[in-house]
């Protein structure tokens, strides 16, 4: 019995530490006088570990380099003078850079569409008149339209002031709106 029980004990109890994560644990080798199922059971338990040992290996350096790419990628972002602005359908925000975070209160949810121009200040150029919702570039991208656009924007709420954006907006990759040849063009006082 005890030359069942032993080795039985030692696979069930190696199983049980490369199910709980620990891929290096083992079961090694038997003494001779170990049945030749039970060694035949430890080597192909061992086999498996090896296995998930080397998936759990190239999973780790697929990470290690997504996350230098993703590193790379913000300072690329954060480095760009234009404003880059991602949303998904709903008007998630997806991604940013620094510049669009400049121009624009930041959210995750970006809220009613209706609301976006006193949220946004956005303004038809040379105007007061601020845009309509088919005029907002993301609005636009979002309902599959992709184009080039020129808009006055502020940050009314914050007293930015105006500045005037040249925007191109993207169906294509869910609703990406680019800034760029964003300057001052004017002040603005709040009472």
């Amino acid at each position: 019995g005890r030359a069942l029980t032993q080795p039985v004990r030692r696979i069930l109890d190696t199983a049980d530490r490369v199910a709980a994560g620990d891929v290096t644990e083992r079961v090694g080798t038997f003494d001779a006088s170990t049945a030749d199922e039970l060694v035949r059971v430890g080597a192909a338990l061992d086999h498996m570990a090896d296995a998930l040992k080397q998936r759990q290996d190239a999973l780790q350096d697929e990470l290690q380099r997504s996350h230098q790419a993703q590193a790379t990628q913000a300072l690329v972002f954060n480095s760009m003078h234009e404003g880059l602005w991602a949303a998904d359908l709903q008007g998630n925000l997806l991604l940013y850079n620094a510049t669009a975070a400049s121009l624009f209160p930041i959210v995750s949810n970006m809220g009613d569409p209706q609301a976006w121009t006193g949220n946004y200040g956005l303004f038809v150029p040379d105007s007061e008149r601020p845009l309509a919702l088919e005029e907002q570039p993301l609005y636009r991208a979002m309902q599959g339209e992709s184009g080039q656009a020129d808009i006055a924007a502020t940050r009314i709420r914050l007293g930015r002031p105006w500045a005037g954006v040249k925007l191109t907006y993207l169906a294509d990759l869910g609703s990406v709106v680019l800034f760029h040849g964003t300057e001052i063009i004017a002040r603005v006082t709040l009472d």
